[in-house]
């Protein structure tokens, strides 16, 4: 059941009317059998691997709370490592044991599984959960439907954002007492409309048009190589901000506050200030749980570079098992590493803008492309005969295509401008306290340039 569906609306409605009128412990209960649901209309089975997961945090976490010294370490580090090998028995085996194969000539086989949604978020809530159990920043949760919600809660339930106990648990205790108030609700599904506006009508749309480039990107040279970049460039953060709203709003209506995630992060001045807005909930989990316990910058220049590197590397491999994503992770660290021997702050906004986008444009190509000869094609010919290449370009824009790449600019233009810090500062308060003739107008354009039905393209972070 696709977030982007009729079935999900519905689904949403009927949650919504019955957290309406219930009470107490029927409202977890409800909220749980629903995220279940949800979760099994994908595939049943692996229903079944969630839970399982849910139950070994839950129990193990009340385990290892009672031990000390190294009782309590070699618990963590059991629990640890069964999140881990969970995961990687399904996102990483077959591709550790190809490259296994090709070094050492053999032949081993392992069966390559279809990796169940959302499966990389989960294993990162519960690794969080038993780390912050295991540091004393957090006491096990004695209610295993309230540490089950925190993994089936069903707006965050696909592709995050990635919640730390302490955010996420004292709200779902709270939600058998409160009803969402009218204002939360608005609020709510005023962020809900803006997503699907941002993944329907500009996501699907920039990537539909960038998709005969990426099917074949060695035939493309120039300016429809830069143009397919520029789209996913604007298409990835459209399809996961979009998601992002309306996971945050969805839950919203129900009265539960889910982390932001992105803060215009194409605003961003330097590439730091890039990692503080772009995907929060994932920067701030490699931050708090792989960086720092790495000794963070506390040991000196080398050390620091190097924790930096190994979490970017961590990070690019996270997002999926292959060659390019270790190396998305590495580009991104190394201008990092760099950036901290730039005086960014004696350097003109303009400029600082552009080497940001330089850097985030440029590193989208290891992340869209996963071929090396691609890669290498990509990075070396996209300014190459822009003169030549961009007037034959422009010669075949007629009749449907034509209007597409227009409507394509005009809700790009939109976006950004609605997200430009001008807007914010003079219109946004007046959206929050007046938002429904701003979810007319988004649903009018929805109407008019976007598609809501089982056809549409799923969210690119539904993969990882």
């Amino acid at each position: 059941m696709s977030f982007q569906s009729f079935y999900f609306l519905g689904f949403w409605s009927v949650m919504s009317v019955l957290m309406r009128y219930l009470q107490g412990q029927s409202k977890i209960w409800t909220l749980l059998l629903g995220g279940a649901f949800l979760y099994g209309s994908f595939r049943p089975a692996y229903l079944l691997v969630l839970l399982t997961l849910v139950l070994w945090d839950y129990s193990w976490a009340i385990l290892m709370a009672k031990q000390h010294g190294r009782r309590r370490r070699f618990c963590f580090w059991v629990g640890l490592l069964a999140n881990l090998l969970l995961l990687m028995s399904f996102k990483y085996m077959p591709f550790l044991t190809a490259q296994i194969n090709v070094l050492l000539d053999t032949n081993f086989f392992w069966p390559k599984w279809v990796l169940p949604v959302g499966l990389s978020f989960h294993t990162f809530q519960g690794i969080a959960y038993l780390t912050d159990v295991y540091k004393g920043r957090f006491v096990p949760e004695k209610g295993f439907q309230y540490y089950a919600l925190y993994i089936l809660f069903y707006p965050q339930l696909m592709a995050g954002p990635v919640e730390r106990p302490q955010n996420l648990l004292p709200q779902l205790h709270q939600l058998g007492l409160h009803k969402p108030s009218h204002q939360q609700f608005e609020r709510g599904l005023l962020l809900m409309t803006w997503g699907f506006f941002k993944k329907l009508a500009i996501a699907d749309l920039l990537g539909r048009l960038a998709e005969p480039v990426f099917e074949n990107p060695q035939a493309a040279v120039g300016f429809p190589l830069l143009l397919a970049l520029l789209c996913f460039t604007v298409q990835i953060y459209a399809d996961f901000s979009g998601y992002t709203h309306i996971a945050r709003g969805t839950a919203h209506t129900l009265g539960v506050r889910l982390s932001q995630n992105f803060l215009f992060p194409y605003s961003a001045l330097s590439l730091t200030d890039f990692w503080q807005r772009w995907h929060t909930s994932l920067s701030s989990w490699f931050r708090i749980y792989v960086y720092l316990p790495l000794g963070g910058n506390h040991k000196g220049q080398a050390r620091r570079a190097l924790n930096v590197l190994l979490t970017f590397a961590l990070s690019g491999f996270w997002h999926g098992a292959n060659w390019n994503f270790l190396l998305w992770g590495l580009w991104h660290g190394a201008w990092l590493i760099l950036e901290k021997h730039i005086p960014l702050n004696s350097v003109p906004l303009f400029l600082r803008r552009i080497y940001v986008g330089f850097v985030v444009f440029y590193g989208w190509i290891f992340f869209r492309i996963t071929d090396f000869e691609a890669i290498w094609h990509c990075s070396t010919h996209w300014f190459r005969g822009l003169r030549h290449s961009t007037p034959l370009f422009l010669a075949t824009l007629e009749g449907v295509l034509a209007y597409q790449w227009a409507v394509a600019m005009l809700l790009t233009s939109l976006l950004f401008a609605l997200e430009s810090s001008a807007f914010r500062k003079r219109l946004g308060y007046t959206i929050l306290k007046k938002p429904f003739w701003w979810i007319f107008s988004l649903l009018l354009l929805l109407a008019l340039f976007g598609q809501l039905s089982q056809t549409q393209q799923n969210f690119i972070y539904f993969e990882f």
